[in-house]
This record gives structure tokens, sequence and C-alpha cells, in this order.
């Protein structure tokens, strides 16, 4: 809906139709998950959303990659980012995707949640920002991955 003008693809100009509206932007992901074989289940809006399965409350002692890292980028970030679809070279389904992969270089800055430029898209409200369409991480979700960060981000 808002089109990606640094990648050649600008929302579509009031002389080719104008910008797709939100139930036109929804067909046209239907359709395009009609070719996988396997694709996500996509939730009836309609419906009253199912408790959230994502860790909401902080981790005590160590954050582990494995238990608490790999599990949010599994549910919210790999149907984009993974090393078969990969969008922007960014592969969070391993350790060494999430912590090396990227178009514009490593998203992670070890040491340094804040500033890295991972938790920055997690964190914007607008432009580029992370999920770019529904609903962004919790708060509780984004503090895990910048602690984990912070702590080192390791591979445990």
């Amino acid at each position: 809906s808002q089109g990606q003008p640094d990648f050649g693809m600008s929302p579509f100009g009031e002389t080719y139709g104008g910008s797709l509206s939100d139930d036109q932007i929804e067909a046209l992901v239907a359709f395009i998950r009609n070719w996988e074989s396997n694709p996500p289940v996509i939730p009836d809006k309609t419906a009253t959303p199912p408790p959230s399965t994502s860790t909401s409350t902080p981790v005590t002692g160590e954050v582990s990659f494995s238990e608490n890292i790999l599990p949010i980028f599994q549910s919210r970030c790999t149907v984009c980012h993974s090393s078969s679809s990969g969008l922007g070279s960014y592969d969070a389904s391993t350790y060494q995707g999430v912590t090396n992969s990227g178009n514009s270089g490593p998203q992670v800055i070890t040491g340094d949640g804040v500033n890295s430029p991972l938790v920055k898209l997690l964190q914007a409200t607008s432009g580029e920002k992370m999920p770019p369409m529904g609903d962004m991480l919790s708060d509780a979700e984004i503090q895990i991955i910048i602690d984990w960060i912070n702590a080192g981000a390791k591979d445990n």
C-alpha cells in the first residue's frame, strides 16, 4: 500500500488507478499464497483472536536464542524472511541469519540492542517498519530481543 520507493516499487499513481485498497491488497496476498504448497494460515479478521502464545513477561535469567528469540522470529518473521524467501536478503530462521544477514549489512549490533538496525525496524511505527503490515511485535517481545542483543546476542 505504501510501495518501496527505494527499491523501485512506488505505489501506483492516480494515472494507473491509484493505490490499492486494503481489500485489494488482501485479495492479492491470498492469490499469491495460493501458489504455496503450505501457505500460512490467514486469520479471519472478524473472529476473536486467540490468546497470544508469545512471551509477554520479561525473561528471568539469561535470554536464550533457541528458547526465547527464535520462537518470536518463527511466528512473526520467517514467512517473509527465511532462507527460501529471504526478502531484503534477511534470514530470520537461523542464528547465523538473524545476526549476519541483510541487504544493508548485519541487523544486530552485539551489545547495543537499542541501536541495532533490527530493533529500530521493530520499534518504528511508520515508514520502514517490521512487520510492514499487521500487528507489531509487543513491547515485551521487543524488550526480550533488546535484552538478548545487550547480553551479547549469544547462540544459546
